[in-house]
């Protein structure tokens, strides 16, 4: 059976893809702006209009893969331009309930909004004797830039708000108006919208926030949080079939939407996306965050755990019968439901949800970095991370942790440890010192041209020079400057070398790169393994050096000097 159910998913989805996936639909030349908004900008011309795109057969070509991690909570508008980021909101204000009028020759009803970074783009090109206005080719760029964030913003749009089940055909484009006989100015953006349920769209919007509200009231707000997911799994899991057979076209639309899944006799079982997308409503409601994940043919779920971790969830697939399956349920990249890791499946090789037409550009929309191991339930919610972009799963967690409650370490205004940036110099001096319990009270002046009295790192830096723990580069310090693991290797050697010996170590592969004074301290400090070469047992003496590894080091030489 959930084979079966398997081979039919991919298949609805296979032949429904446009209507799946983001917004697609022809691209449409044309349109109007209300004469009274030209004559008030331009009261002398008085040729404008609009131009929609489709955003329906705009991405119906084929994605490319990609891995990078999306930031923050998933959102995809995180991952947006400025630009993008303000038509995404635009399209935010645009509810249904403000879509009543507008309506345009081709029965979609419109909405206009004034954006940053678009009013006021020049188009250049001609008019014919019919008015009809030809874009120049030197303004193609300009033209498909904005063409480009106002489709992104509606793909990040539809995947991050499931519940706006009615936007399904949507267009996109852009206001005009004269400026003169060679160019025309960008007045504001548009959104069209197709009502494809007959006008009962307000009625069924009423349904379907009455069903997530019953939903709610079934599911432990107080519980932990995978007390909580699975509540809302199983309860979808429960009042759900998948739809089988052939569907007509109304429900064919509506089984791709999170009204299928959440609204008893809706008129229409869900397909792989309805089961996703009411899923990610009920998450967004009990404020998990949750993520739609698509490949080519299929649709599932990111959620992040309390454990700061993402996994993967296929309710579609769980939902294999009369019983419940938690097969797919908080699942990571490389666990085997199957044969082949989760993320081997042909099924679930994640693909960017936007996909460029003809003359836009590339946008990379990208999804959370997954757990490689599937959840682990402890009993009740994980203590909170120290710094939510420090994950368990990490190498350097617990030195980074043992860094912290050493004083050694702290994070940025936001909180965050930021484990991949280069360390500073300065940062490095007041590290050491707090490694070694200086008092830095009796330091400061100008100890270097480039040290500023008054900086928040000049103590330290004072105390550095005074006692020999780090030098400088003649008169300046470069306290900005990223420290290199060989110039770190020369700091650890300066305090530790004068009263502990060192055993001999094996030598690097780049030994010729190791600069001549930090010859001795490169191989002092891997003796007491305080550095380890990389899986080519390299030392790459140049490179500058993380937070995250500098933290493991001065762990390690807490160590050595409590021993």
């Amino acid at each position: 059976m959930k084979i079966w159910k398997k081979a039919l998913s991919l298949l609805l989805a296979l032949a429904l893809l446009a209507a799946a996936l983001p917004f697609t639909a022809l691209a449409a030349e044309g349109g109007y702006v209300p004469e009274e908004a030209v004559a008030a900008e331009y009261p002398e011309e008085t040729d404008g209009g609009f131009s929609l795109r489709s955003a329906e057969e705009d991405l119906e070509n084929a994605a490319e893969l990609f891995t990078a991690p999306a930031p923050g909570t998933g959102s995809f508008y995180e991952q947006l331009n400025t630009r993008a980021k303000a038509c995404y909101e635009a399209l935010s204000g645009m509810t249904l309930e403000r879509i009543t009028d507008g309506q345009d020759a081709d029965g979609y009803l419109t909405l206009s909004a004034h954006v940053e970074g678009a009013y006021g783009l020049r188009l250049a090109g001609s008019f014919d004797a019919q008015r009809k206005f030809t874009l120049s080719s030197t303004s193609e760029p300009v033209l498909y830039s904005l063409y480009t964030d106002l489709l992104s913003a509606l793909v990040a749009y539809r995947f991050d708000h499931p519940e706006v089940f009615w936007a399904s055909r949507m267009r996109y484009g852009y206001q005009w108006s004269k400026v003169n006989s060679t160019s025309v100015k960008v007045t504001g953006i548009t959104y069209g919208f197709e009502m494809v349920y007959g006008g009962r769209e307000t009625e069924m919007a009423a349904e379907m926030e009455e069903a997530v509200q019953q939903l709610l009231l079934e599911i432990d707000q107080t519980a932990d949080r995978y007390t909580q997911v699975k509540a809302a799994h199983d309860l979808l899991a429960a009042r759900n079939i998948y739809a089988e057979g052939e569907l007509d076209d109304n429900s064919k639309s509506l089984s791709h939407t999170a009204y299928s899944a959440l609204v008893e006799n809706s008129g229409a079982s869900p397909v792989c996306d309805g089961y996703s997308k009411a899923f990610k409503v009920l998450c967004d409601r009990l404020e998990i965050p949750c993520v739609l994940a698509v490949s080519e043919n299929h649709m599932w779920n990111n959620v992040k755990m309390d454990d700061g971790e993402w996994y993967n969830l296929d309710l579609t697939w769980d939902d294999a019968g009369d019983e419940v399956s938690h097969t797919y349920f908080l699942i990571g990249s490389q666990t085997k439901a199957g044969l082949v890791p989760f993320c081997e499946e042909p099924e679930h090789r994640e693909q960017n949800p936007y996909t460029a037409p003809a003359k836009h550009s590339d946008v990379s929309l990208s999804y959370p970095e997954k757990n490689r191991k599937a959840y682990e339930y402890q009993g009740g919610n994980y203590p909170p991370l120290t710094f939510p972009d420090v994950k368990r799963s990490a190498w350097y967690y617990e030195t980074v942790e043992t860094a912290y409650r050493l004083n050694l370490f702290g994070g940025n205004n936001e909180g965050l440890f930021e484990p991949d940036r280069k360390i500073t110099r300065a940062e490095f001096a007041k590290v050491m010192a707090a490694l070694l319990g200086a008092d830095l009270s009796g330091y400061g002046g100008a100890s270097y041209t480039d040290v500023a009295e008054t900086a928040w790192y000049a103590p330290a830096v004072a105390w550095a020079k005074e006692n020999g723990v780090m030098n400088g580069y003649g008169d300046t310090f470069r306290p900005d400057a990223p420290i290199t693991r060989e110039e770190m290797c020369k700091v650890f050697f300066n305090i530790l070398s004068p009263n502990l010996e060192s055993p001999a170590s094996g030598t690097f592969q780049d030994d010729r790169a190791i600069s001549g004074w930090a010859r001795e301290a490169v191989y002092y400090c891997s003796g007491l393994g305080l550095i380890q070469g990389d899986e080519h047992s390299r030392c790459n003496p140049g490179s500058s050096t993380l937070r995250s590894e500098a933290a493991t080091v001065f762990v390690r030489c807490s160590k050595l000097t409590a021993a």
